[in-house]
């Protein structure tokens, strides 16, 4: 009998560190959880920080980019509206003037986006600044992926010559008395044009 108490005390003792060392292990496991739920919740909130953050960055380099922009384009538009008018609205008669102008197209158009452009070929075209006695005045000039349409879209007596026109889509567009002189026209859309002396060089 005393074998058997002993057994049994032994059960008991084994059985009660079987349960200890269960809840033992829920305990530590209990602990855990709180600490890797919190690791877990700051690691999560962490990259969302960081995601929100690099957006938020991305978008601010954008309206930053498209501010500097419309500052070039506004500043152009208006340093060139302001030269013709001192000018007598007219530059075409003297190279000083149309090197001028031409310096401050390009130097505008090289930074500037393609719905700019686009502005700008229509003040030029307005302003008459694409006039057949100024041949060589735009060479070089990048108005690729721009997009005119309808009445925007109506030339006469002009002179393109070297001008970038890839990628381009006029639509609805009317040519007359046009020089397209070694202008790139690569993969550019004409579609419903018209075009009454349209000379291509």
């Amino acid at each position: 009998m005393l074998q058997y108490y002993r057994r049994s005390l032994s059960a008991n003792k084994n059985n009660d560190r079987v349960k200890r060392t269960k809840l033992e292990n829920i305990k530590v496991l209990v602990s855990l959880i709180l600490p890797i739920n919190i690791g877990i919740f700051t690691l999560v909130t962490t990259l969302q920080n960081r995601h929100i953050a690099s957006e938020e960055r991305e978008q601010d380099q954008n309206q930053a980019q498209d501010q500097q922009r419309e500052t070039v384009f506004v500043n152009y538009i208006n340093d060139i509206a302001r030269y013709r008018d001192k000018n007598s609205g007219s530059l075409n008669n003297n190279s000083n003037k149309l090197l001028y102008t031409r310096t401050k197209t390009l130097t505008a158009l090289r930074k500037l986006d393609i719905v700019r452009k686009k502005h700008i070929l229509l003040f030029l075209k307005e302003s008459s600044l694409l006039s057949n006695d100024t041949q060589s005045l735009w060479f070089g000039a990048d108005f690729n992926r721009i997009k005119i349409d309808g009445n925007d879209c109506r030339f006469s007596n002009a002179t393109f010559w070297g001008v970038q026109f890839q990628y381009a889509s006029l639509t609805n567009c009317q040519f007359e008395n046009v020089i397209f002189r070694d202008t790139n026209f690569n993969h550019a859309t004409l579609t419903q044009c018209d075009d009454f002396e349209v000379l291509l060089l």
